[in-house]
């Protein structure tokens, strides 16, 4: 429930992260429901969890999209049900390794939040979502620099439930359940 999940062009697989009920746990003592990462072959059709020493805390109700001019898989933000996450998680494509950035600022934590691949620019767009309150605002993150900016512009509030950019009209396309 609420996990993400995001194409690989360089291994031609989808990798699906996080999801579930965090903050419950499991039979084993772990949070139950955390998928960890994943990825899926379509020419084997056959789902593996990828080990990893280090990756993203437990979460849902985020998005992750492709950067395919840097051949990373971006991760921000997500809903730690006990608390809102405003981290930056890289997925190096190349190395199948997860790494945090180094961005010293960014976005205010939020869950429900768009996030799309902008081609034109080589830049990871956000806005939207929640937190303890509905946010409005977007976000742009140079994965090579490892730098946020905050771009001009507003959102409907409310929970995001899918968007995509249309890059040759300069359009981001918001399905929200906007509550306003």
């Amino acid at each position: 429930l609420g996990g993400s999940l995001a194409y690989d062009p360089v291994n031609d697989e989808f990798i699906l992260f996080g999801g579930g009920h965090i903050a419950e746990q499991g039979p084993d003592g772990g949070p139950r429901g955390y998928t960890g990462t994943w990825a899926y072959s379509v020419k084997r059709n056959d789902w593996r969890q990828l080990p990893s020493e280090l990756q993203p805390r437990p979460r849902m109700n985020t998005r992750m999209v492709c950067d395919s001019r840097n051949k990373v898989l971006v991760l921000f933000g997500g809903d730690g049900q006990s608390h809102y996450l405003a981290d930056t998680w890289l997925f190096d494509l190349q190395t199948r390794k997860w790494k945090p950035s180094a961005s010293p600022a960014g976005p205010p934590p939020r869950a429900g939040h768009f996030t799309v691949y902008d081609p034109e620019t080589g830049l990871v767009i956000i806005g939207g979502g929640y937190n303890r309150q509905d946010l409005t605002d977007m976000w742009a993150y140079d994965a090579a620099a490892d730098k946020w900016q905050k771009a001009s512009g507003e959102v409907p509030t409310g929970f995001t439930m899918s968007a995509d950019i249309a890059p040759e009209e300069r359009l981001i396309v918001l399905t929200t359940n906007t509550r306003k």
